[in-house]
Parts: structure tokens; sequence; C-alpha cells
């Protein structure tokens, strides 16, 4: 991960750890994935501009704000599509 990239991310994220992060994004980019197809940037994107609003003041607090950016974004693609 580029060092620019990774420092905007812990910023956001409120944390010193490169561990905290990348595990962050695996859950944030396991929940995006589309069924039949790929990650959904949209969604990985959303999720991250979801955790810098709310603006965590630390990890424990980051890590619930993804929890909830999870779940949406899991209901959000395996819903059936309206008829």
């Amino acid at each position: 991960m580029e060092a620019l990239i990774l420092v905007r991310l812990k910023a956001i994220m409120a944390t010193a750890s490169s561990d905290f992060v990348n595990q962050s994004l695996f859950q944030l980019q396991a929940a995006a994935r589309l069924p039949n197809s790929g990650i959904s940037e949209t969604a990985v994107n959303s999720a991250l501009s979801f955790i810098e609003s709310a603006q965590p003041r630390d990890e424990m607090e980051c890590a619930l704000i993804i929890r909830q950016a999870v779940i949406g974004n899991i209901k959000t693609n395996r819903s059936e599509p309206n008829e």
C-alpha cells in the first residue's frame, strides 16, 4: 500500500497500526463483494466515507463504525431485487 494512502487511512481510522488498517480493508472488501461478481469499488469508497464522517476517536470506535458499514453493505449486496 502506498505510504500516503496508508497515512490517510490511519488518520481516518484513528490508529497508528498498519495491521488494523489492513484488516479493516479486508473486512470492507469482503462485505463489498457482489454476488457472482467482484468487489464493488463504490461500496468500499462509501464505507470509507462513512468512517471518515463518523470521525472515530480510537480503534474501538472505528471497529464499531466498520461493523455498521459492513452490515449495511452485506444487506445491500444480498437483498432481493425489487419486483
